[in-house]
């Protein structure tokens, strides 16, 4: 908390019975991918949105997509622990993201440090998201539901999701372009964090406004095309 202290964030110490204690943290918004999708589509506009798997990748920035072979001046590809496929050291950290309803909402977010637990409470459920498994496999078994119901009372499953957050060999970022192909992978835990930043790098690469950042794109050297099937 001593660090806390010296760059002047806000917080309070506060209890919870069971817990040894935790900090509130005055400032710290919380964010949902489903409401930013749905407001997404809703505000872009003179934009095809093509929801297809992409089943090749050239370098020369030729995609085949659906039986159909798309030639953009630059492809970005923000495709997560698939930029293995690109050849980029990326690998697969599981988690596992439940929406519930409650009878029980949580006024603040949640975050249970030492279990890999965030809860979050939105208008219509609350999201329940957890896990730290270097692994690939689909399961969405999830013991934490259970000691979820501490916050939440007892619980009705909406969904569950299960997704792989790309873990580079140093935990940062890569960004970079070989050829016509910008790779941005990488975010690990810090996906939403690092995402306009991430985003406005990855832009100025494919615009030719920087040639390369010589730290965060030294592992996209070895990039090749790929089929990503």
């Amino acid at each position: 908390m001593s660090e806390h202290k010296k760059r002047g964030t806000q917080y309070e110490v506060v209890e919870k019975e069971g817990y040894a204690g935790g900090i509130f943290f005055k400032e710290v918004g919380s964010v949902c991918t489903e409401l930013f999708v749905q407001r997404m589509a809703k505000e872009l506009s003179n934009v095809e949105i093509l929801k297809a798997k992409a089943e090749r990748v050239e370098l020369d920035g030729s995609i085949q997509v659906s039986g159909r072979t798309l030639k953009p001046e630059v492809v970005v590809a923000a495709m997560g622990v698939e930029c293995r496929k690109l050849g980029v050291p990326v690998t697969a950290v599981k988690g596992v993201g439940h929406r519930v309803s409650s009878p029980k909402k949580l006024d603040t977010p949640v975050i249970v440090y030492e279990r890999s637990l965030a809860l979050v409470s939105f208008d219509d459920w609350t999201k329940i998201t957890s896990g730290l498994g270097f692994d690939f496999s689909p399961t969405s078994e999830d013991s934490q539901l259970d000691y979820a119901k501490g916050f939440l009372g007892e619980l009705k499953l909406i969904d569950s999701k299960v997704g792989f957050r790309p873990c580079s060999p140093d935990g940062l970022p890569i960004i970079g372009r070989k050829q016509n192909v910008v790779v941005v992978t990488g975010g690990f835990r810090l996906g939403w964090s690092l995402a306009p930043a991430m985003g406005r790098y990855a832009a100025d690469l494919a615009l030719g406004r920087v040639k390369e950042y010589p730290y965060i794109s030294r592992y996209v050297k070895g990039t090749h095309s790929a089929y990503l099937k």
